[in-house]
């Protein structure tokens, strides 16, 4: 997983180890886009995704995905 941090660079981070939960903090502004696409290349048909977007720890969005190659995409508008 990667994402832009509050400066504009982009931070990756990665894991082998499954279940795992990723957090991070940006501010954003009515109409920024806040989008997520996790996924899990050369899953088995049973893998399941799933993500969440919190805002201030309420959850906005939610999206699973399951099979092979599974992908949640989720995107939420700001102010939407």
């Amino acid at each position: 997983m990667s994402h832009r941090n509050e400066t504009g660079a982009t931070t990756t981070l990665a894991t082998t180890a499954l279940p795992a939960t990723y957090s991070f903090k940006r501010t954003l502004k009515t109409g920024d886009t806040l989008s997520t696409l996790p996924s899990l290349p050369g899953s088995p048909a049973s893998a399941g995704i799933k993500t969440l977007n919190l805002l201030n720890g309420k959850e906005i969005k939610c999206a699973t995905g399951r099979g092979v190659n599974a992908q949640a995409v989720r995107a939420y508008v700001m102010g939407e």
